[in-house]
């Protein structure tokens, strides 16, 4: 017979074999979707801008970078890990982030963490903070710098609306942590956070988001010339479409609506055709370089830890 002590040692090492094997199917699916992309791929002219993708991708860790800044700042108010630590099962989950559903992403980062003694419920709590502040930061961002495309007064509404969703739980954090608890033991573990910290959050993510804008238009100006879309064009259309992808992560292939919406607007400043193979290109980019620095950051935490 199994000891009660035995059983929890085997469930436990059970997810973490779970966990590594969707990790490792997120990367096998990288490089199936490189696969089916290798004609599309193959039309851009990857020698002639072999710098300026280097250029991006070097940029994109300074987004990830941002973001973790923001998670381990809310792992840090519950249990006391060490920022190295922190970086390394950031880094490790993040790997996972190209799963067709961002449920077994969340599945990933929430075995990881339990060695650290973050319950799942906790981890779901800031999961759920960290996309809710994302897509806030990202459309209210879209929305500010005048989105280029004309929509109804009642878009316009609805959007400015949004930035009233944070208010019920982040300066109330017991709102949404007490309705999480139910799935859990209770109200769960989450301090109140000052609202000094709330803003150095939301400053990041706006960063985050106009280095992402900054990304794509350098990319534009690269492939496509001066003059076909202006910079606060760019971040607008990258922060509207990119908070549409998260949230469509939570269902299944729901990611792709990043590209199609992507694809679809940018087709107001360049033909379809173009405009599709600098959407593939945009995201090869940020694909390779989310594997790249997760990676990198992966292994620098583990090194910096021990």
């Amino acid at each position: 017979m199994f000891s009660k002590t035995g059983r929890v040692s085997t469930f436990s090492s059970l997810l973490r074999l779970i966990s590594s094997a969707l990790t490792l199917a997120s990367l096998l699916l990288v490089g199936f979707w490189l696969y089916t992309r290798r004609e599309e791929l193959a039309t851009i002219r990857w020698a002639a801008q072999w710098k300026v993708f280097l250029l991006l991708i070097g940029m994109y860790g300074l987004s990830l970078v941002l973001n973790f800044v923001v998670w381990h700042s809310c792992t840090r108010s519950v249990v006391n890990i060490a920022w190295s630590r922190d970086l390394g099962l950031y880094a490790y989950s993040n790997l996972s982030r190209r799963l067709p559903s961002g449920l077994g992403y969340l599945f990933v980062r929430a075995v990881r963490y339990r060695v650290e003694h973050l319950e799942p419920p906790v981890v779901l709590y800031f999961s759920a903070q960290e996309l809710l502040l994302q897509v806030v930061t990202g459309i209210s961002l879209a929305w500010i710098v005048s989105f280029p495309v004309a929509v109804p007064n009642w878009v316009t509404y609805i959007l400015a609306s949004l930035l009233l969703i944070p208010i019920a739980f982040v300066i109330r954090p017991s709102v949404l942590s007490g309705l999480l608890g139910k799935f859990g033991r209770g109200r769960l573990p989450v301090p109140g956070m000052p609202r000094w910290l709330v803003l150095g959050w939301l400053f990041a993510y706006v960063l985050a988001w106009l280095n992402g804008g900054l990304m794509l238009h350098i990319l534009l100006v690269n492939t496509v010339g001066t003059g076909v879309i202006t910079l606060r064009q760019t971040v607008g259309l990258w922060s509207f479409t990119a908070s549409l992808g998260l949230l469509g992560s939570l269902v299944p292939l729901g990611q792709f609506a990043r590209d199609a919406s992507l694809s679809l607007l940018l087709q107001g400043y360049m033909p379809l055709p173009v405009a599709a193979a600098v959407t593939i290109a945009f995201r090869f980019i940020l694909t390779v370089g989310d594997v790249i620095w997760s990676l990198i950051l992966w292994k620098v935490g583990a090194f910096l830890h021990n």
